[in-house]
């Protein structure tokens, strides 16, 4: 008989707050997260707002400053899910972890000079290429949390967290796993980013 999937914690990191009561104080309150982009004052986003750190949620860890934008709200969100779920200890050990990521875009951000194809790279870390590593947000979710299970990154462009709940929810509903984490973060807020998107006719701008 298959196994009932139950939602047991969520963890949001959003521009209208951090967890379910925010976002809908937010929204019966009518704030308002629009504003010009820094990139391009003809496109609008809505940005998280500058009180967001990513070690508020972490604690004190040193491979923080390999995440991403997208990848710090990734991690943020799932280890708040595990909290509010109470999920803890030894718990975590077996359950699957499945993460929907998109590209980090923000190649200016670690390149500022390219000409003629050349990057200066002599400020680069070492490990630089983490943040442009599509399963970094979960080998940190991983690290973290202690989850030592089935470990999946899904990278399907927007639908990429909705297949990553899908795969979670199979996986339990079969009987191969009785607990998983799943979900996603991205960040699109960046020079590289907005011109992609507005290249590709993807992006309104007024």
């Amino acid at each position: 008989m298959p196994a009932r999937v139950v939602v047991t914690g969520m963890g949001v990191v959003s521009a209208l707050g951090f967890s379910a009561d925010e976002i809908i104080l937010s929204l019966k309150n009518g704030k308002v997260v629009s504003e010009k982009s820094d990139f391009d004052e003809a496109v609008w986003v809505g940005p998280i707002g500058p009180d967001f750190n990513v070690k508020a949620f972490t604690g004190r860890y040193k491979n923080a400053r390999y995440l991403n934008r997208g990848a710090q709200f990734c991690v943020a969100s799932a280890l708040e899910a595990l909290k509010r779920a109470g999920i803890d200890g030894d718990k975590p050990a077996e359950a699957g972890l499945f993460v929907g990521a998109g590209p980090n875009l923000d190649i200016g951000g670690e390149f500022p000079e390219i000409r003629g194809g050349k990057m200066e790279a002599e400020s680069l870390a070492a490990l630089w290429i983490l943040k442009f590593l599509p399963n970094t947000a979960a080998s940190t979710i991983a690290d973290l949390a202690g989850i030592h299970g089935e470990n999946a990154t899904i990278g399907t462009a927007c639908s990429a967290s909705l297949q990553a709940i899908g795969e979670a929810f199979r996986r339990i509903k079969s009987g191969r796993l009785a607990l998983a984490l799943a979900g996603g973060g991205d960040s699109r807020l960046s020079p590289g980013a907005v011109l992609a998107y507005r290249k590709a006719q993807a992006i309104w701008t007024g």
